[in-house]
């Protein structure tokens, strides 16, 4: 089909021009054979809702555009004979979201006064109650030296402490692990559409309130060159990906904070394949 106001070449059925905006005429269902749903050759994901007036599946979500900045509503349309998946914008109003930074209140100076007050009374109530004439009469105990030889400091420093016992150690680092910050994959090479579970663990308070996130890449791409993404909750969570359409190798990475695309920013990365043969 042909945007009647710009002339761009459109797929059929898609309701706004990918160009120009502009919306165009419904589907003419009674003018043109729509396929059965059985004839097609590719099965639509389960999230996606069947338009029966044009034979396409869709999926909508609310969001915003991060390269224009405008609030307003994604449709997805998926394609059973292609396979293919197409992404449209529409927006709800002119007026561009604006993020501002988060400032932090200043809880330093109710904390602060009620701290000295306390030290400057307990100062007060030291001084007379004679000061430090309290200590001189009583005679602290004389304190062993404890020599270390060389040999016994080399050993110190390379096994650690004598005192912490092995075992302590052992439970340490394993809570360690699990707090730590990992992303995995449920396999290594999908088919094309194929749903992709990501875990994602270790994910901080901080990082949430600072929009973490963890989107599909092509192998080795920029960092603003992102595709699909998904928002983790505090802690472990399961996020569901769909592989690329087109096949070849790409990564999920995982980004402490949004619009924020850096090095710095950048967590962990874990590369995937998309092929016909799957696994």
């Amino acid at each position: 089909m042909i945007c009647k106001k710009c002339s761009t070449q459109l797929l059929n059925g898609v309701l706004f021009c990918n160009i120009c905006g502009e919306k165009q005429s419904v589907y003419n269902a009674a003018s043109e054979q729509i396929p059965e749903q059985s004839q097609a050759l590719y099965a639509a994901p389960e999230c996606f809702t069947l338009d029966p007036s044009n034979g396409l599946y869709y999926m909508t979500a609310m969001g915003s555009n991060l390269q224009t900045g405008e609030n307003g509503q994604w449709i997805t349309w998926f394609y059973p004979d292609s396979g293919e998946f197409t992404h449209n914008f529409h927006p709800t109003d002119s007026t561009p979201n604006i993020v501002k930074p988060v400032t932090k209140k200043s809880y330093a100076l109710p904390i602060v006064l009620p701290i000295v007050a306390l030290f400057i009374g307990a100062a007060i109530a030291f001084f007379q109650m004679g000061g430090f004439a309290l200590f001189q009469s009583e005679t602290l105990p004389d304190v062993e030296r404890i020599t270390i030889s060389d040999a016994d400091l080399a050993t110190l420093l390379i096994d650690g402490s004598p005192f912490i016992d092995d075992n302590s150690q052992g439970d340490d680092d394993s809570q360690g692990d699990d707090n730590s910050i990992d992303l995995f994959l449920d396999c290594t090479d999908y088919f094309p559409g194929e749903i992709i579970i990501v875990t994602v663990t270790g994910v901080t308070e901080e990082m949430i309130s600072a929009g973490s996130f963890a989107a599909i890449y092509d192998l080795g791409a920029p960092h603003d060159f992102y595709q699909q993404y998904r928002y983790p909750i505090e802690g472990t969570s399961t996020l569901e990906f769909y592989a690329p359409t087109t096949v070849g190798n790409y990564e999920i990475r995982l980004y402490s904070m949004d619009f924020v695309y850096t090095d710095e920013t950048h967590i962990i990365s874990v590369p995937f394949t998309v092929s016909e043969a799957g696994t």
